[in-house]
């Protein structure tokens, strides 16, 4: 993209402090997993959390499938740094907790 330029780090902790409400785990999460990968949003959209979690924790490469991507023949693969990888493990805990305490409350 002509003009555009990487997020400093100062950038990147501003906007992580404007996530709020329910949802902030999630949306950290897409954040950092596409500052960290260069995935569309629309790729990051299409992932399960098998996609993203296996063996109890988080994986190391994504892997996304050709009808996911823009204008490729085939799939592509993306490594996760361990950035990412950290938000993955914090979005399946809050996830977790979550589950737990919506079953409790409707066994109830």
């Amino acid at each position: 993209m002509t003009g555009s330029r990487p997020l400093t780090e100062v950038e990147i902790q501003q906007i992580l402090q404007v996530f709020k409400g329910k949802y902030n785990i999630r949306n950290r999460t897409l954040f950092l997993l596409g500052l960290n990968t260069g995935a569309r949003i629309s790729e990051l959209l299409s992932l399960d959390i098998g996609d993203v979690w296996r063996y109890q924790r988080p994986v190391e490469i994504i892997y996304l499938q050709k009808r996911h991507t823009k204008g490729k023949l085939v799939g592509r693969q993306i490594t996760i740094k361990s950035g990412a990888q950290q938000a993955i493990a914090e979005l399946i805990q809050w996830k977790k907790q979550n589950f737990v305490l919506m079953f409790q409350m409707s066994t109830t």
